[in-house]
């Protein structure tokens, strides 16, 4: 009953947000594709939403961890946002956020297209409706994600495999400065973190 209610009150808190953007299209677990250098992206996006003036967004819904996905635009790291925003950026870049099930909340790195978001800035901005954000756009985190990438391309062609599992980091932990940053405690995520014998405590 409590996970009906919630999906009852969120589904007229998302409607609202789309209205106030004024969404005149919505494509549910819209398929997207696109080659990169040595592979291809495939996947689908939640929500696809295309606004009367034509601006388009991505929004992916998470059930909870708000203050998880706040943290993560913050610091530049929305890197499935920035995927999305790759995929269907044939001519110009979507807005993008993530919508939370169980507050009813947009959180998003601006409002450019969503007014009534919290916007998530970088450590020096307020977060709010009212807030300027500073944090990385979708595209900055792509071009600094392709960076990393073929960091540790090289170093995997070398033969050097880095294990987040408990190692304390060294010299070739440290991704380029223009790179994406990457993640020091192990990712609570991680589906590989029982195969090496240390899993995180969350």
């Amino acid at each position: 009953q409590r996970v009906e209610t919630t999906l009852e009150e969120t589904l007229h808190r998302l409607l609202a947000h789309l209205r106030d953007a004024k969404v005149q299209e919505v494509f549910s677990e819209h398929p997207v594709e696109r080659e990169i250098p040595d592979g291809q992206l495939q996947g689908s996006v939640d929500l696809l939403l295309v606004s009367e003036d034509g601006a388009r967004a991505v929004l992916d819904a998470k059930w909870g961890s708000q203050p998880f996905r706040e943290a993560e635009i913050k610091e530049g790291r929305h890197l499935q946002l920035a995927i999305y925003g790759f995929a269907l950026s044939a001519n110009d870049w979507p807005s993008s956020g993530y919508y939370i099930v169980t507050t009813g909340n947009v959180l998003a790195p601006s409002a450019d297209f969503f007014p009534r978001a919290r916007i998530v800035g970088g450590p020096d901005s307020a977060s709010g409706p009212d807030s300027a954000g500073g944090a990385d756009s979708a595209e900055t985190v792509w071009n600094k994600s392709l960076v990393t990438r073929a960091w540790r391309q090289k170093q995997l062609a070398q033969g050097v495999i880095e294990v987040n599992a408990g190692a304390e980091p060294d010299a070739d932990s440290e991704p380029p400065a223009d790179g994406l940053e990457t993640r020091v405690d192990p990712d609570r995520f991680d589906d590989f973190a029982w195969l090496t014998g240390v899993v995180p405590s969350q």
